[in-house]
């Protein structure tokens, strides 16, 4: 927070950046990175890509297929038992 503070005060990137021990570049990128998320930006985070979200969408994409498959082979089950239900009380009711 003193990067931003300092530098919006009036004093130069080079001299914030001797007294600590940065690159300029490094003071205009922490100037930049306050101005676009406030105070958020110097709160710890875990480095790394977040992984939960895609873990649990992977998780959800597969039940609801299985379960969608599960449902399309009974469904198909059922009907070729119905068809055949039906056409052997054809054959039994017109004595074939």
């Amino acid at each position: 927070m003193f990067c931003p503070q300092q530098y919006r005060s009036g004093r130069s990137a080079t001299s914030i950046a001797r007294i600590q021990k940065i690159s300029r570049q490094m003071v205009y990128k922490l100037v930049a990175k306050h101005k676009k998320e406030g105070s958020e930006a110097y709160k710890a985070k875990k480095a790394g890509k977040p992984t939960n979200d895609f873990k649990l969408l992977i998780y959800f994409f597969v039940v609801f297929t299985t379960l969608f498959n599960l449902i399309i082979s009974l469904l198909t089950m059922g009907v070729k038992k119905y068809i055949l239900f039906s056409r052997s009380q054809d054959l039994v009711s017109h004595n074939i």
